[in-house]
């Protein structure tokens, strides 16, 4: 409990980092406005202070308070395809390579569309940052059968980054554990109980080639 306690003291200073950044940011932005490559690039580092912030926020209310999910029947390539659009900027400012497979056709999952794409978008950002410059990303949608024999929609993301160390592999998905340096530890947590609370899982499967390998799996729903 104590060890918990501490993660989530961490999460909370992570929390008031950003905000002495775009503080310190901003004073710099005032003393160099007579510069415009030095006002351009402060923009930058404000942007990304800005979306780290939104992100650590957003995980935290999410981890808090679930919001209700408004569930739909949804086509799941087009969920790709949406977060793809809002993600792609993160591989590209590293020039990854987005490979992308689909497989089965194009099955249907009851999806609150939000939620589904703030789990994919976690992933891929993770792959992005886990990836190193010019590697290569790849997303492959199937739909395979579970362990009872029902249909599933799965979205395996692959990256070519160090792996997952096998100390952490267990407990990957609970509160405040993380590989990154300045994570909270609650991305992956809060992505793994929207899956669940859509009747499915997030996995990290095993994987021989270098990199890891998070699979989605959502029950699959008739026409």
């Amino acid at each position: 409990m104590a060890a918990v306690g501490q993660s989530a003291a961490c999460a909370a200073h992570e929390l008031r980092n950003p905000l002495s950044a775009m503080k310190m940011w901003l004073y710099h932005l005032r003393s160099s406005a007579h510069d415009p490559v030095a006002v351009e690039q402060t923009c930058i580092v404000l942007e990304e202070e800005a979306s780290r912030l939104e992100e650590l926020a957003t995980n935290f209310l999410q981890y808090s308070k679930p919001p209700e999910l408004r569930m739909r029947p949804q086509r799941f390539h087009e969920i790709v395809d949406g977060t793809l659009k809002l993600g792609r900027h993160r591989l590209e400012e590293k020039q990854i390579r987005l490979v992308r497979e689909q497989r089965n056709g194009k099955p249907l999952v009851m999806a609150d569309v939000n939620q589904i794409r703030q789990v994919l978008l976690n992933l891929i950002t993770n792959a992005a940052e886990a990836t190193p410059e010019g590697g290569e990303v790849r997303i492959v949608e199937s739909s395979e059968k579970d362990a009872q024999g029902h249909e599933t929609v799965v979205l395996r993301i692959y990256d070519s980054g160090h792996g997952v160390p096998e100390s952490m592999r267990d407990q990957l998905f609970e509160p405040f554990v993380t590989t990154k340096p300045r994570g909270t530890g609650l991305g992956l947590c809060v992505a793994a109980s929207i899956v669940t609370r859509h009747g499915g899982r997030l996995e990290l499967e095993a994987h021989d080639a270098p990199g890891a390998v998070f699979a989605v799996r959502l029950p699959a729903c008739g026409d």
